[in-house]
């Protein structure tokens, strides 16, 4: 079986398969063989090798594809079998012989030859991504690489494994460096990217990157929100107060309007139209504070005004700015004000 497959670029046509079948067959008039459509871009053919070396016909069927007008065409060639009851195994070799693409974007033919043997040694149990962890805590680009690197370069247990194996263990890390930060923060990290966009790549060079960029961008969304990687609470509300920007003055609007409706990046994001990704980091570059720091300071602040009346109730102020516990309330309010809130109270009391 072989594979014929045009490389069309994102939001290309599909081609016409009419001028390029015609020109199949007449390569081919004298061969006992059979070409048709499989879908938009691929077409499917089925050779009666006895007098023909399968590598050669990929040549030939390499030339007519380029005289048909595609100009970067793919082919996979199967296993040669003993009858048609044995073509669907052909087929799929012959698919996932396209897939070694992912090592040699230069190649227009890939044979069955290709498609590796050899077991892998790496399983998922076998990732630590803690320390990438850390380095998207601490907003260590450099080092955020070179995981992204040797981890790309630990799969390589072969100079070509088996594709699939390498965008499962690429899916399996993203998917669980993910879920830690969605676990470690409540839930309120919007993705940056998803674990799917990987299989839009078929070079290994270009899941490299993507790996390394998506996580550099979780990375600067997470020093956006919570700013681990920098002092906590210095300076908050001097630093964002120097911001003369309309969208920061809107969303500052919408927060002090809305400070006990319990708001959530989301909503602030979608009042300024922006994606809250997009919108923490924007708010980062141009404050100087990270927006979680920001919140917080907004929402102690109210709490503040509230317990000046020694009558207030310091259990529904805590519920009003988002803490359901008074353990939780209490310690945010001293770590930004230096005092609990019932010491506080106290002090407007006597």
């Amino acid at each position: 079986a072989f594979i014929f497959e045009e490389t069309l670029s994102s939001g290309t046509a599909s081609f016409s398969p009419d001028p390029v079948l015609k020109q199949l067959n007449q390569e081919f008039a004298g061969e006992k063989c059979i070409f048709w459509k499989h879908d938009a871009k691929q077409l499917i053919g089925i050779f009666n090798t006895s007098s023909l070396i399968p590598f050669h016909v990929a040549l030939r069927c390499l030339k007519s594809l380029k005289n048909a007008g595609l100009s970067l065409p793919l082919i996979g060639v199967g296993d040669t079998v003993s009858g048609l009851m044995e073509c669907s195994y052909s087929y799929n070799r012959a698919l996932t012989a396209l897939t070694y693409q992912l090592y040699d974007s230069s190649s227009h033919i890939f044979t069955y030859e290709t498609i590796c043997s050899v077991p892998p040694k790496t399983r998922l149990s076998d990732i630590d991504y803690l320390p990438l962890f850390q380095y998207i805590v601490k907003k260590d680009r450099d080092k955020i690489k070179a995981y992204c690197d040797e981890f790309i370069d630990s799969l390589l247990y072969v100079p070509m494994p088996p594709p699939n194996y390498v965008y499962s263990l690429c899916y399996a890390l993203f998917h669980q460096v993910q879920q830690e930060f969605s676990n470690f923060s409540h839930g309120e990290i919007s993705e940056i990217a998803t674990a799917r966009d990987l299989y839009r790549f078929k070079q290994l060079s270009q899941i490299r990157q993507w790996l390394c960029d998506s996580f550099c961008q979780l990375s600067e969304f997470i020093d956006a929100v919570y700013g681990y990687a920098s002092s906590k609470y210095a300076q908050v509300q001097e630093n964002a107060s120097k911001a003369d920007d309309p969208i920061i003055c809107t969303a500052k609007e919408y927060i002090h309007s809305n400070i006990t409706n319990h708001i959530k990046i989301e909503d602030i994001a979608r009042e300024v139209h922006l994606s809250p990704s997009y919108f923490a980091i924007y708010f980062k570059n141009k404050t100087n504070v990270n927006l979680r720091d920001y919140l917080l300071t907004e929402k102690m602040e109210y709490a503040r005004r509230v317990l000046m009346n020694p009558s207030a109730s310091i259990s529904d102020v805590a519920y009003d700015v988002g803490y359901g516990d008074y353990r939780s309330f209490s310690r945010a309010f001293k770590n930004v004000h230096g005092i609990t809130p019932s010491d506080f109270q106290a002090k407007y009391r006597s």
